[in-house]
């Protein structure tokens, strides 16, 4: 019997060659235009998610006239502040991520890399490890005065992209400094970095500042409690929390506050419903031709 109806399937799309090429071309491009979309969604949401108390971690921004996206993530001066006045806060750690630097690869090409200053408790807040060498990169300075205190630290990965082994301890970076350390990279992040100078710099700047809440901090207390901090300077009231937003930091990569962005989310949402669309519109027009050919089947037997 199921061998009969399969040989009835084949004749009907045999002898309606045009119908069945457009039906099975549009469910094919349909299937894949939603797949890939789908995956990609996928993709896109699962950055910075893979940490420790990934939904507890955060970051500041604001509405700005200057960028052209209409955000800024340059909170200066407001780390001290949290770290001192806000025991909701478990860690809190400034940064500053160059993201198009360019540096002097053994005297023979310019490579575009990214650049992170971070203090220690970026390491402990994200779970970095040294793999190999010395954490002098944490206390790297920019005084000409102290070479020898000119350290940076490259991630695995950057290094066999770059040198093509991780032996690089020792190996001096123009503009960066000397390698003293091999450290574990960050997985699909958009905190990524392949060298990593620290020092006191990010006490005065951050861009963007993180912090992280306690598991038993509640979100809406704390957000009152920004929005009504007030501190004296100068003889002067002021509320340095008073034009910031927070966001989580796992909604940061897709959110128009990126910078990065390569592409709108609802973008990928609009290629993924019309991939459906087209999937439904050629099961339609095969099921209309269907139900066309059992009428006429139903005449001719009349």
């Amino acid at each position: 019997m199921l061998q009969h109806y399969l040989k009835i399937a084949i004749r009907n799309l045999l002898k309606y060659k045009a119908q069945t090429l457009i039906s099975i071309v549009g469910l094919a491009v349909g299937f894949v235009c939603f797949a890939f979309a789908t995956m990609w969604i996928r993709y896109e949401m699962a950055y910075d998610k893979h940490y420790e108390g990934a939904d507890r971690l955060y970051l500041f921004y604001k509405n700005s006239t200057v960028n052209y996206n209409g955000y800024d993530t340059d909170a200066r001066n407001l780390l001290p502040i949290l770290r001192e006045n806000f025991p909701e806060v478990e860690i809190a750690c400034g940064i500053e991520l160059w993201k198009k630097g360019d540096v002097d690869i053994d005297g023979e090409k310019m490579v575009r890399v990214r650049s992170l200053i971070a203090d220690s408790t970026f390491m402990e807040m994200f779970g970095v490890r040294i793999l190999k060498g010395t954490p002098d990169f944490l206390w790297s300075t920019d005084d000409e005065n102290e070479q020898s205190n000119k350290s940076v630290a490259i991630t695995d990965e950057a290094a066999r992209r770059l040198y093509g082994s991780t032996d690089v301890i020792g190996k001096e970076v123009k503009h960066l400094g000397t390698v003293c350390a091999i450290v574990t990279r960050l997985p699909q992040s958009s905190l990524s970095f392949d060298f990593w100078r620290g020092g006191e710099y990010n006490e005065a700047s951050a861009n963007p500042l993180l912090f992280r809440l306690r598991k038993d901090a509640d979100l809406s207390s704390f957000l009152q409690k920004l929005e009504n901090y007030t501190q004296t300077l100068d003889g002067k009231k002021t509320t340095p929390f008073k034009n910031y937003r927070i966001m989580k930091l796992r909604e940061y990569h897709y959110s128009d506050v990126n910078e990065e962005k390569s592409i709108k989310f609802t973008y990928l949402i609009l290629f993924s419903a019309i991939g459906l669309m087209v999937v439904f519109g050629a099961l339609f027009n095969y099921l209309s031709l269907f139900v066309i050919r059992m009428r006429m089947r139903e005449r001719e037997t009349n």
